[in-house]
């Protein structure tokens, strides 16, 4: 099922942002926001801050990346991601939130497994649990909290 658009939803401005949200505004070992910075700023900086913005952010990322598990690195950052241009979805999902955070939108990584309990599994069929990661982005009116799988 696609995620719900909300094209309507704005950025809040960083002195609006919830307390909690601002740890998501920081970089860290993945998520290399210091050496994306002005890269992301001359991709992105010149779109009207919102939900837009978000979707070009997330566009860009799929098209950017080649996805490919025999590449796989478990040390791989957003800012090698991004110059590799190849990765898995761990890879996709870091380089979502740090540009997300460059742009001072509250993003994180979020690592879930979709469990088969009570779901009818052909014996022949996908594994029964299937692990997802995403990015999901904070900081629109409304409270919508918007989760973006990448």
């Amino acid at each position: 099922m696609p995620d719900e658009v909300v094209s309507g939803a704005q950025e809040l401005a960083v002195p609006d942002l919830p307390d909690d949200c601002l740890v998501y505004l920081m970089g860290s070992r993945y998520c290399e926001t210091d050496r994306l910075s002005q890269t992301v700023w001359d991709l992105f900086g010149s779109l009207a801050p919102g939900w837009g913005r978000v979707q070009a952010i997330c566009d860009c990322v799929h098209n950017h990346i080649r996805f490919d598990y025999m590449q796989a690195r478990s040390t791989r950052t957003a800012f090698e991601t991004f110059h590799e241009r190849v990765g898995i979805c761990r890879d996709f999902a870091h380089l979502a939130v740090t540009f997300c955070r460059c742009l001072n939108i509250p993003a994180r990584y979020v690592n879930g497994h979709l469990g088969d309990i009570g779901v009818a599994q052909d014996a022949l069929a996908l594994p029964p649990v299937e692990i997802r990661r995403c990015a999901q982005c904070f900081g629109y009116l409304s409270s919508l909290r918007a989760g973006v799988e990448i």
